[in-house]
């Protein structure tokens, strides 16, 4: 087994066990978008499935947002081939955004919560238990950031996330897992990684690429930092904070 091997299965066993991901008949539904962090969500699951003590049932999901010349073949291709039951959702997220004003002002968060909603949708439909979603620790450390930054919360993503109903959960296994893992494994296994069309990319991603380049530059200057910062989201000290629900006594 490959060093990256090693450490992805390794992380994402203790994301499952720490945080209770998968339980005996879940049935999961992996939400493939043509990138590689989904492809290997769904390759670990797969593996998993083969070898775990318990059963469930992974079935898959892509939603095609609408935009131009955004071809899914090869993704399509993948799902036919893959053994599980899958499903293609053709949304019309784009032209929604293209006719409203109010949403092309925030485009990213419209455009996510669209998302989430036409998923929570089929899952109902399907009877999902659990929603996988392919974040990694790099995408917790950058939400936290970004949340500090520019929303003044200090509030990052979740491992489990109980959906409003509470008929199922929203699970990320790849939590403990660094980019750069997800990057050597894709490469590896010649993924057939889509293009991204999206045409509001480069504007609406300016501020995840900042924080994204200055967590690379911490890196390089100090090792092991990133590692640190997801560790602390574990550690934290409420009493050396100046939230006042949680430290009164420095306000008396």
């Amino acid at each position: 087994m490959k060093k990256f091997d090693y450490y992805l299965y390794k992380f994402v066993g203790k994301a499952v066990e720490d945080f209770k991901l998968i339980e005996e008949n879940d049935k999961i539904m992996v939400c493939l978008s043509g990138g590689k962090d989904s492809y290997v969500l769904l390759h670990v699951l797969e593996r998993l499935k083969k070898r775990a003590p318990i059963n469930f049932d992974l079935h898959l999901l892509h939603i095609h947002p609408g935009f131009e010349n955004f071809n899914i073949t090869p993704l399509e291709d993948f799902m036919k081939n893959s053994g599980f039951e899958y499903r293609i959702h053709n949304s019309t997220i784009n032209k929604e955004i293209i006719n409203s004003p109010k949403k092309q002002k925030d485009i990213c968060f419209h455009c996510s919560r669209q998302r989430r909603s036409i998923m929570y949708k089929i899952a109902d439909e399907t009877k999902t238990t659990k929603i996988a979603l392919g974040h990694h620790s790099d995408d917790f450390i950058e939400s936290l950031l970004m949340s500090m930054f520019y929303n003044s919360k200090i509030e990052t993503m979740t491992p489990k996330l109980q959906s409003p109903r509470k008929n199922f959960h929203i699970i990320r296994p790849l939590t403990y897992v660094q980019e750069k893992i997800i990057e050597e494994y894709s490469k590896e296994f010649q993924l057939p990684i889509l293009k991204d069309e999206c045409p509001y990319y480069a504007g609406e991603t300016a501020k995840r690429k900042f924080v994204k380049n200055l967590l690379t530059q911490l890196e390089e200057n100090s090792p092991g930092s990133k590692n640190n910062i997801m560790k602390s989201m574990a550690n934290i000290n409420l009493k050396r904070l100046l939230d006042r629900r949680y430290n009164e006594e420095i306000y008396e």
